[in-house]
């Protein structure tokens, strides 16, 4: 197990929100942490992943906090909306996860913490949010997934599921939970 202070964190969706407190967190700790946000490189598209993983080198610790909520209702829901959602939110932590665990694996170590919201690992009916809360599923499967094949090489994957958060949703910057 490696000391905070030796590990290198990429915190993708760490502009604003849980994504930012989670980074700010980390570096208090001593880590060095590499704050990704949309302007960096785009999660939903897995040759710029590829490439900007390359370009920052071993990655001791990813934490997937990239993502969009759709609000509206699904009959509602512009088909470049939906698709934005599922690119965020679920193929960016499908990408990230391919692109960096490997890396971890034949090092002998890593962590990889990946998001959901509550009730992601139960089907149930809803109208609103439906992209998000498909992309939330998703990405539990794909850590179940990526847990099974690592932990082997020493590499443990996990899924935070938390519940709606009035101070992160639509709030631009936020840096400290109450």
């Amino acid at each position: 197990m490696k000391e905070m202070h030796e590990c290198v964190v990429l915190v993708a969706g760490s502009s604003r929100g849980l994504g930012a407190v989670i980074a700010s967190d980390l570096e208090g700790q001593g880590a060095t942490v590499l704050r990704h946000g949309s302007r960096d490189f785009d999660v939903g598209d897995f040759a710029a992943v590829r490439r900007g993983v390359e370009a920052i080198g071993p990655i001791d610790i990813l934490i997937n906090c990239a993502s969009q909520l759709d609000t509206e209702r699904v009959d509602d829901l512009p088909p470049e909306r939906w698709q934005a959602v599922l690119q965020s939110t679920l193929f960016g932590t499908f990408h990230l996860c391919q692109v960096v665990i490997p890396g971890m694996r034949r090092r002998g170590f890593g962590r990889v913490i990946n998001f959901g919201c509550v009730g992601c690992d139960r089907v149930y009916h809803a109208t609103h949010s439906v992209a998000y809360r498909i992309a939330a599923s998703g990405n539990l499967s794909l850590t179940r997934a990526f847990a099974q094949l690592a932990f082997a090489d020493g590499v443990t994957v996990n899924l935070i599921a938390p519940g709606h958060m009035e101070n992160t949703v639509g709030q631009p910057d936020v840096t400290k939970l109450p």
